[in-house]
């Protein structure tokens, strides 16, 4: 994949675009003249230009992205999604062939500002042991280490295991605030679309990924007035669309919700009970297609859209697979891809549609990098990983 691209999201990433002007109606009692080829072809009801971008990017700002020792910031990515040449985590020149249209900053909303702190050494942070060794992996030069506390990063956030201090909600209101301002100072409305998100990282059961990115249509003066969800208030993405209702309620802007990586969910992704097990009910259904009418089928941790198990007569269906367990390395049982592919997904949204009244799985697909580096590219000839560890290197 070239550059990522998801259509679904022009109108939403180029919101400035000027609307077209009105038709000008013709007097009845004037005959019109022939219309003209040009003239006569109607106007299609629908977006015609494709602007190139990524709904999936993260800079050094994520706690696993700065462990594993990204220390690209917010306002680096989007200067390298605005065709800059920028330095890279590895101190090497990066710069895009093509600059993108429009990008999305989705760093985790887990922990989110106290990454900056542990590399800084702040005492309250350090105070802690496995937050000590983060801080000694951040400044040392062992990518190994970095790599394996990053590891051991996600897996205590999968299991409830993170120390107190990642998980206290002041170190996110400043990291917030920066986080939206730099979306506003790169947006250039009609050039260059700067938007603001974050990702939601539950990891139920142990690492059964329900990642959702959560991107806004709004700017800062209205992104701020709430506090981006996190895991450690709760992992249920239904308490995630209530928020978001909330969010629009208040404010009066928009969100949309963009779930990713089925593949790793370990048959959770597109489970037909609720989060808790309960019966799936149309009010459910509806909820689930307002606030995510999106999924996002391909990124660099694989392909979700589906499985040669599942497609057996597709030649292509076995293409990128990541399908072994789940976040942590849990194994899958048999009969969970079932419920982790979108394909599948849209098949099962039919039949669920016909009994709730409801189609609970009605999802548009997009593409993302989900970078850690803060470069969003997966050009073949401009590739920097998705982590510091596997930017160009010799070794490589």
């Amino acid at each position: 994949i070239s550059v990522m691209i998801s259509l679904s999201l022009s109108l939403l990433a180029l919101s400035a675009c000027k609307p077209e002007a009105p038709a000008t109606e013709t007097p009845a009692a004037t005959a019109a003249a022939p219309a003209t080829p040009a003239e006569s072809a109607a106007e299609p009801a629908y977006p015609t230009r494709a602007y190139f971008g990524d709904t999936h990017v993260h800079s050094g700002w994520s706690g696993d992205a700065g462990l594993d020792g990204a220390i690209l910031s917010p306002e680096d990515a989007f200067r390298f999604a605005r065709g800059e040449e920028v330095k890279s985590n590895t101190g090497q020149m990066a710069k895009l062939k093509r600059p993108l249209d429009w990008i999305v900053i989705t760093d985790h909303s887990d922990g989110m500002g106290t990454i900056n702190e542990i590399r800084a050494g702040n005492p309250e942070m350090i105070s802690d042991p496995f937050l000590k060794r983060m801080f000694e992996a951040m400044n040392g030069t062992d990518q190994e280490e970095a790599a394996a506390a990053t590891m051991e990063l996600i897996a205590r956030q999968s299991t409830g295991k993170l120390p107190k201090q990642l998980m206290d909600p002041r170190w996110m209101v400043s990291a917030w605030e920066k986080t939206t301002q730099i979306a506003d100072k790169y947006n250039e409305p009609g050039k260059f679309s700067a938007l603001i998100g974050f990702e939601f990282t539950p990891n139920p059961g142990g690492g059964n990924n329900l990642h959702r990115n959560v991107i806004y249509r709004d700017g800062a003066d209205l992104a701020v007035q709430e506090l981006p969800l996190t895991s450690f208030q709760t992992m249920d993405p239904e308490k995630l669309w209530e928020w978001m209702e909330k969010y629009e309620a208040k404010t009066g802007g928009k969100l949309l919700a963009i779930p990713h990586n089925g593949n790793l969910s370990n048959g959770r992704m597109f489970e037909e009970t609720t989060f808790t097990g309960g019966p799936m009910t149309r009010a459910y259904a509806e909820a689930r297609a307002k606030w995510e009418p999106l999924f996002e089928v391909s990124q660099i941790k694989g392909q979700s859209e589906s499985h040669p198990s599942l497609s057996p007569n597709d030649e292509f269906s076995s293409w990128d697979l990541w399908d072994r367990g789940n976040l942590n390395g849990e194994p899958k049982k048999p009969g969970m891809y079932r419920t982790e592919y979108w394909r599948e997904a849209l098949k099962s949204g039919l039949r669920l549609d016909a009994a709730l009244g409801a189609n609970p799985f009605k999802y548009g697909a997009n593409a993302a990098t989900d970078t850690h580096t803060g470069l969003p590219t997966a050009d073949e000839d401009n590739f920097w990983g998705k982590f510091k560890g596997l930017e160009p290197s010799p070794t490589r």
